[in-house]
């Protein structure tokens, strides 16, 4: 869609702004900059760089907006780029509440074929049937789970459906059928009580900060009062998350890959459902929004990153900066970029991955909670994530930046930290 906005476009615009003649000039060299409006072009340059980068489309129609009411005389053009994104936006929620009532659809529909599959008293016949048409239906969209292909693989009939499952399912984290508290066959020793998955916590003083920025769905900025509350060091890793479904507290995540699958990477393909699931299974829940900007802003200072206001680069952050994950097209291991950490110590605040909170999205803070908790009445049907990804630049990896997207929906850039 950028392609639009090329040397032609600019020498419409001049035409407009500067008349005939001086249009005529700038093209033959002989331009009287005494009638250029410079902060005007470079307002206009800045929205046009930010309409080329990963910002989603809602970020990029108000930044075209917000020119439209700063330059008037932009206000035209810059107000069809913003109409043309707000379409591309109403077609990507669209496509995304369908995935997200598919998703509602298959997960019910597992949940009791689950539970079919373990009873003995079913014939096998009656399994394999509702195997086959359970793979029939969700096979292509929104797909098949890791866990899900390892309990069906037995009962389908020998063939490339089964060898494609039995593929899938070997992705699925060991144990990951055990009875709730249970121990896993042929791994003696391993307990899967929440004391287990060890959480380093770090205690976040109480106090009073202002929180967002002022700009589009980050304003206005508010006072908020958060007490002391404990937060997870680091992302919940793979490692932490596989002992959550090793004790059937937790499913499985969507897989992404070898590439993101180490024991210290952040878990990653988890909907805000089962970042609550965990939350809650070792002790804690989800971060109020305002809870997760105080954090990030080391305890509410106004600083725009949690290392202060020097621009995010791959010396401080796992970010889309000279390459998706700074070059490796993933994840790192949490606590790989000290150099980013807040003051308390908390790892990967910018960037790495996303992390769900636990509020609704609004597209301002009018109205907000001032007292730290949640904003829990619900104008639409997204939750909130907080701290850019892997694959996002550094600008959305500020500590007041907001993203948002249906509960259901799982990325291979979000990812979570809980609080108590």
């Amino acid at each position: 869609m950028s392609k639009t906005f090329g040397r032609g476009w600019i020498l419409i615009m001049l035409a407009l702004i500067l008349g005939p003649a001086s249009a005529r000039a700038a093209t033959s060299g002989d331009l009287d900059f005494r009638s250029v409006d410079v902060e005007s072009w470079k307002q206009y340059n800045q929205a046009f760089e930010f309409d080329k980068s990963n910002a989603a489309a809602e970020e990029k129609a108000q930044a075209w907006r917000r020119l439209a009411k700063e330059v008037p005389k932009f206000a035209k053009s810059a107000e069809k780029r913003a109409a043309a994104w707000d379409r591309y936006a109403a077609l990507l929620k669209e496509g995304k509440d369908a995935k997200e009532r598919l998703l509602r659809t298959r997960d019910n529909d597992w949940a009791k074929l689950e539970q079919l599959l373990s009873l003995q008293v079913i014939p096998e016949s009656d399994k394999a049937r509702w195997s086959a048409q359970f793979v029939r239906t969700y096979w292509k969209a929104p797909g098949i789970e890791p866990s899900m292909a390892k309990a069906l693989a037995p009962h389908m009939p020998r063939g490339p459906m089964q060898r494609a499952l039995q593929t899938m399912g070997r992705r699925a984290p060991l144990g990951g059928l055990c009875p709730r508290g249970g121990r896993s066959e042929g791994r003696p020793g391993v307990s899967h009580d929440p004391g287990d998955t060890v959480v380093e916590w770090v205690q976040i003083p109480g106090g009073k900060f202002s929180m967002g920025s002022g700009s589009g769905d980050e304003a206005p900025v508010h006072t908020v009062s958060v007490k002391a509350f404990q937060m997870a060091r680091t992302l919940v890793t793979n490692k932490q998350y596989r002992a959550c479904v090793y004790a059937r507290a937790c499913t499985a995540p969507d897989s992404s890959g070898d590439t993101f699958n180490g024991d210290d990477q952040p878990v990653i393909g988890v909907d805000w459902n089962q970042a609550k699931a965990f939350s809650e299974w070792v002790g804690g829940r989800l971060p109020s929004e305002s809870e997760w900007e105080y954090a990030a802003r080391s305890a509410g200072k106004n600083d725009r990153y949690p290392w202060g206001d020097s621009v995010a680069t791959c010396d401080r952050a796992v970010i889309d900066h000279g390459g998706n994950g700074c070059g490796r097209g993933s994840t790192w291991p949490v606590c790989s970029k000290a150099a980013g950490n807040t003051d308390q110590g908390l790892c990967d605040m910018a960037g790495n991955a996303w992390e769900w909170v636990q509020d609704w999205y609004h597209s301002t803070y009018e109205g907000a909670p001032t007292d730290g908790s949640a904003w829990e009445s619900a104008v639409g049907s997204n939750r909130v994530f907080r701290g850019g990804s892997w694959y996002r630049d550094g600008t959305l990896a500020r500590s007041s930046h907001r993203d948002y997207d249906v509960p259901g929906v799982r990325r291979a850039g979000i990812s979570f930290r809980p609080v108590r």
